[in-house]
C-alpha cells in the first residue's frame, strides 16, 4: 500500500508454451486503500557453479509505480477522493498450512496485537483465515501434553537444504530466549547463533550443518536433517531415503519436507511407500515446494514447468504437488486408507508468502550476487531492523534476537501452530507476560525475561559434504543419545559430532516424573 502497511505480490504467468511474450498477472486485493503497483523484471547470469555463482539484475519496469485505488463494493465509485486504508481481517484460525493467497500486514497499522505478530512487526494474513502466531513462552507451555501419561516432547523435524534449515533456526531462535543453564545468564539462541560462532566458506559446522541438528527446549523438540531432493535419482537417494525411514520410525509428530527440485512424481511415490511401511507412525508430513528466489530464475520457475496435460494454464508447484500426493495415496490402496482419512500427508504453501518478501533476504537486492537464503544472522554484522519502521513497541524492542528473516519466522510459527493443533495440545491459559506497556516497550515475542528451561542440543554434521553432495548419515547422535550418553560440559564446546545437556536436565526430568 502507499502507506507501506500492506505488501503482496502476484506472479506474471507465461502462456502454455512458456515462451517469451505476453504475461498474465492476476491478483485480488483484500483491503481497500491506495496502492503503488510496481512491475519488476529480473535477469540472472550464471558464471560459476554453486549458489554464489549467479548474478541477478533486478529492476522495475519503466513507467511505474502505478497508482491503484481499491474501494469496498458498497463505496461510491464516483467519489474522487482516494479511499482510506481499511483492513478486512479474517477471524477464523487456519487449520491447514496450504494457504496460497494472502498479504503481509504491518501489525501496528491494523491494530493487531503485537503478541499475534512476528518480531519485526509484520504478519502474513491469508485470504480466508489467520495463522495462530504465539508467544514463545505460550509455545513452550503448550508443547507439554495435557495428558500426564505422555512424557514425549512435541517433535517437529524439518527436512531439506540450507533454505529449510533457516526455518528450523528461526524456530529455535524464537523459543531460544531461555536461560538453558540455571547458573548462567546466557540465552540459548545467543549460545547457538550469536557472536561467538564463526563459519568458514565450504566448511561445515554445528550451525551450518549438512547432517543432523537436534534441539530440545523443555517439551519442544526441533530437528533438521539435510535432505536434498534434486539428487534423489543418484546414489545420494538410497542413503537419504534410508535416513527418512529411520526418522519416520522414531515417530515425530510433524515432518516438514522441503522440496527443492527433482521428480515430484517419483519422490512422492517413494515417500508414500515408506510411510505405508511404517504402521506405527501416527504423525503428519507437510510437503513444501521450494520457495522461489531470483537465484533460481524467479517466480516463473514455479509455474512454467507445471502445465497439466490438456490444459493451457500453468499451475503452481503446490497444486501440482497436491495432485501427485492424492494420486499416490489412491494408488497405495488399502495400506493408505488411514493416511487419507487422517490427512497425514498434506501440502504447505509458502510460495507467494515468500515471494512477496523477497527483498528481506541475506543480501540487499541491489547487490549483484543473488540471495540464496531467506534467513540471516546478527553475527554477520547485518543491521537489525529499526523498530520505528517495523511496528515494534519502541526502538529497544529488537534486543536478543540472533536469527533474522521475516519469511522463515512466519513459516516457523505456521508449523509450530500446526503441530500443536494436530497433537491436540491445550490452548494456552497462562500469563505470557507479554504486554508491551508492562514490559516498557519490549516486543512481546522476544521473551526477554529469560526463564530457565532445560535444553538438550546434538549435532552430527560432516565437515565436508559437497560436491557431490553426501546424504545425512544413519543413526546420528540425537536427543535420545544425549539423555543417557556422554555430553560436552559447555554449549560453546559443541563440536561436529557431539551433544550438550543442561546440567539441571536430569533433575528436571526426575522432578517431573515423580
Amino acid at each position: 500500500s502507499r502507506e507501506g502497511n500492506v505488501i503482496f505480490s502476484a506472479p506474471a504467468i507465461p502462456d502454455e508454451h512458456c515462451l517469451p511474450g505476453e504475461l498474465a498477472v492476476t491478483f485480488k486485493v483484500q483491503d481497500p486503500g491506495v496502492y503503488d503497483l510496481t512491475l519488476v523484471s529480473a535477469d540472472t547470469t550464471t558464471f560459476a557453479a554453486g549458489a554464489h555463482g549467479t548474478e541477478a539484475r533486478i529492476q522495475p519496469i519503466l513507467g511505474g509505480p502505478w497508482k491503484l485505488w481499491v474501494r469496498n463494493p458498497t463505496d461510491n465509485i464516483a467519489d474522487k477522493n482516494p479511499p482510506a486504508q481499511h483492513f478486512h481481517l479474517p477471524t477464523q484460525i487456519c487449520t491447514t498450512v496450504d494457504q496460497p493467497t494472502g498479504r503481509w500486514i504491518k501489525c501496528s497499522a491494523a491494530s493487531i496485537d503485537a503478541s499475534n505478530c512476528l518480531r519485526d512487526g509484520w504478519v502474513f494474513v491469508p485470504e480466508k483465515c489467520r495463522h495462530d502466531v504465539s508467544h514463545p513462552s505460550s509455545i513452550l507451555r503448550r508443547s507439554k501434553s495435557s495428558n500426564p501419561d505422555i512424557k514425549k516432547p512435541l517433535w517437529i523435524v524439518v527436512l531439506g537444504s540450507s533454505i529449510e534449515r533457516g526455518t528450523l533456526h528461526a524456530m529455535v531462535d524464537l523459543v531460544g530466549g531461555v536461560q538453558y543453564d540455571a547458573h548462567k545468564s546466557v540465552h540459548l539462541r545467543t549460545a547457538l547463533f550469536g557472536t561467538g560462532t564463526r563459519e568458514e566458506p565450504g566448511k561445515g559446522s554445528p550451525l551450518k550443518c549438512w547432517g543432523w541438528f537436534d534441539v530440545q527446549v523443555g517439551h519442544l523438540r526441533m530437528s533438521y536433517s539435510d535432505f536434498r531432493t534434486p539428487y534423489m535419482m543418484k546414489d545420494y537417494g538410497l542413503q537419504a531415503l534410508k535416513r527418512l525411514k529411520e526418522i519416520i520410525d522414531e515417530g515425530p509428530d510433524l515432518i516438514v519436507y522441503g522440496h527443492s527440485g527433482g521428480p515430484i512424481d517419483y519422490l512422492m511415490g517413494t515417500v508414500v511407500t515408506i510411510l505405508a511401511s511404517s504402521p506405527n507412525w501416527h504423525g503428519h508430513l507437510v510437503f513444501v515446494p521450494g520457495k522461489q528466489r531470483f537465484l533460481s530464475g524467479g517466480i516463473k520457475a514455479a509455474h512454467c514447468t507445471k502445465i497439466p496435460k490438456g490444459k493451457g494454464v500453468p499451475i503452481s508447484d503446490a497444486l501440482a504437488a497436491q495432485n501427485h500426493i492424492d494420486t499416490k495415496l489412491e494408488e497405495c490402496g488399502e495400506r493408505c486408507k488411514n493416511m487419507i482419512a487422517q490427512k497425514q500427508v498434506v501440502v504447505g504453501n509458502e510460495l507467494l508468502m515468500a515471494w512477496s518478501f523477497v527483498f528481506d533476504m541475506e543480501r540487499p537486492m541491489s547487490q549483484k550476487a543473488a540471495s540464496q537464503h531467506f534467513h540471516y544472522y546478527s553475527r554477520r554484522g547485518v543491521k537489525k531492523p529499526d523498530a520505528s519502521t517495523s511496528g515494534l513497541c519502541n526502538s529497544d524492542g529488537i534486543d536478543g534476537r540472533e536469527v533474522f528473516g521475516t519469511v522463515p519466522e512466519m513459516a516457523a510459527q505456521m508449523y509450530i501452530a500446526y503441530a500443536l493443533q494436530l497433537a491436540g495440545h491445550r490452548s494456552d491459559d497462562g500469563d505470557s507476560e507479554t504486554i508491551c506497556s508492562a514490559k516498557k516497550g519490549k516486543h512481546p515475542n522476544l521473551m526477554l525475561n529469560a526463564p530457565f528451561v532445560p535444553a538438550v542440543v546434538c549435532a552430527d554434521c560432516p565437515e565436508v559434504s559437497c560436491c557431490p553432495w553426501v546424504p545425512a548419515a544413519s543413526n546420528p547422535l540425537s536427543i535420545t543419545t544425549a539423555i543417557n550418553g556422554d555430553t560436552v560440559s559447555e554449549l560453546g564446546m559443541l563440536a561436529m559430532k557431539s551433544c550438550y545437556k543442561s546440567p539441571q536436565y536430569n533433575g528436571a526430568r526426575k522432578a517431573e516424573s515423580s
